[in-house]
């Protein structure tokens, strides 16, 4: 998934199988969780956003919705 350009995607997936796993071993299945291994920032960097948006630019997003 991250070759094919779907990083959130790949970690999405990470996360519902950490949760199906999880999920099986609370109903008293002896497995292990394999996605305990697998640290989603072993799958991709998250780079932070530049900056926050401002005040004036959140309400032109609310007038622009309002319109639509």
């Amino acid at each position: 998934m991250v070759e094919r350009g779907a990083p959130a995607a790949a970690v999405h997936t990470r996360e519902v199988m950490f949760q199906v796993y999880r999920w099986a071993i609370e109903r008293g299945q002896r497995i292990k969780n394999p996605a305990e291994l697998v640290c989603p920032t072993s799958i991709v960097e998250f780079e932070p956003r530049d900056r926050a948006l401002t005040s004036e630019e959140v309400g032109l997003m609310y007038q622009s919705e309002e319109v639509a």
